[in-house]
């Protein structure tokens, strides 16, 4: 009789440290690849080497987005890209060189999400040629077009992780409607071919995560396009939301766990996020949103959190350090007043000094990955 205690004793001892070791492993561990966007801060020698650098020192992997255009024309010939094109590929795949892992993204679709991407040659988002600017995504030049652009892409890059289409569903369809049948049909195309040629990289849509009542009118959409791709991969930037408005305190605890309500246990990722540290305004448009470090560093200890719980694949961090210096030129060039939204994301101030923020990411970064 003592002896069944002490064995009992002895047992629940036993599993209790278990559980206490389990829950230390999963304490000091994370699920999820941490990666940054390339994005200098500046156009500058300096500024892009001091941004691989920061990527390299602080990521898993270097994420590269080509998302000003595509060379439509040279890719449907086999002929080569234009010497500019090539000129940034080549840039890139040198500092590729120095990372462990590669991400690497292309879109067929423009700026606005809606109309076919622009033309990538003697500079980046041109006019269509003539014999393009009617064109769809329904058409067999364009498929095959843009199925050889990836292939270059992936053969020149062999990243790790390809997305093959950007915020696919910022355009809400009705999924019985033309215009969902030919985006399905392109991308089915697209998918396929590319998945047989390159079997061992991760081919991927990304999909745009809002509010549970917002994502309620779309589900039927992303259900749709999920067989199309091997991870659902999100863009999320929530200060911009209504409701939140640059306060990471108002931020709904379902905001990222809600995905599981409609895509079950397919693989589940964030493609590119941020949040202001400073008060973003355009006056000309009525808008103004407040910012704060305290509020964007409550924002990524939230998201790398919720993504662990998750089981997320990657996070991928857009802005590593404020564009301030390079908006100067921008604005200067006479770009829209909406692309500052992204200037203070960054992790670190624009004079390089690390924000709370970046502490957090790196509490993170510290931790293992679990298998």
């Amino acid at each position: 009789m003592k002896s069944g205690i002490i064995y009992g004793v002895f047992f629940m001892i036993i599993t209790f440290c278990m559980i206490n070791n389990l829950m230390a492993e999963e304490q000091d561990s994370r699920s999820f690849l941490m990666s940054m966007t390339y994005q200098p801060y500046d156009w500058s020698d300096e500024a892009f080497d001091e941004t691989y650098r920061f990527i390299q020192k602080n990521a898993d992997a270097t994420f590269f987005y080509f998302d000003d255009g595509v060379p439509w024309s040279e890719a449907l010939n086999g002929t080569p890209f234009h010497q500019n094109v090539n000129a940034d590929i080549e840039e890139k795949l040198l500092q590729a060189q120095k990372s462990d892992q590669l991400f690497v993204g292309v879109n067929f679709l423009g700026k606005d999400r809606s109309s076919l991407a622009s033309y990538w040659a003697k500079e980046d988002s041109m006019a269509l040629p003539e014999n393009w600017a009617e064109k769809t995504l329904g058409d067999p030049d364009v498929v095959k077009a843009y199925i050889q652009y990836c292939k270059r892409m992936i053969a020149a890059f062999k990243p790790t992780v390809f997305i093959y289409g950007m915020e696919v569903d910022s355009v809400r369809m009705d999924v019985g409607s033309k215009d969902f049948e030919v985006l399905q049909a392109f991308i089915s195309a697209v998918y396929t071919e590319l998945k047989k040629e390159f079997p061992d990289v991760k081919h991927v849509l990304t999909f745009v995560l809002l509010p549970e009542e917002d994502m309620r009118t779309k589900v039927d959409m992303v259900r749709a396009l999920l067989p199309y791709t091997d991870i659902y991969a999100v863009s999320l930037y929530p200060y911009l939301f209504d409701g939140i408005a640059g306060d990471a305190n108002k931020i709904p605890s379902r905001l990222l766990s809600q995905v599981r309500d409609y895509i079950r246990d397919k693989p589940f990722a964030i493609a590119e996020t941020g949040f202001n540290a400073k008060r973003w305004s355009v006056l000309s448009k009525l808008i103004w949103i407040a910012g704060d470090e305290t509020s964007q560093s409550r924002y990524v200890r939230f998201l790398l959190a919720e993504a662990d719980q998750l089981d997320a694949v990657f996070v991928n961090w857009w802005v590593p350090r404020d564009l301030d210096a390079l908006w100067l030129k921008m604005k200067a060039s006479g770009a829209d007043p909406m692309y500052s939204q992204w200037n203070s994301n960054g992790l670190m101030r624009a004079n390089g000094e690390a924000r709370p923020s970046y502490y957090v990411w790196q509490e993170w970064y510290q931790k293992k990955i679990r298998d």
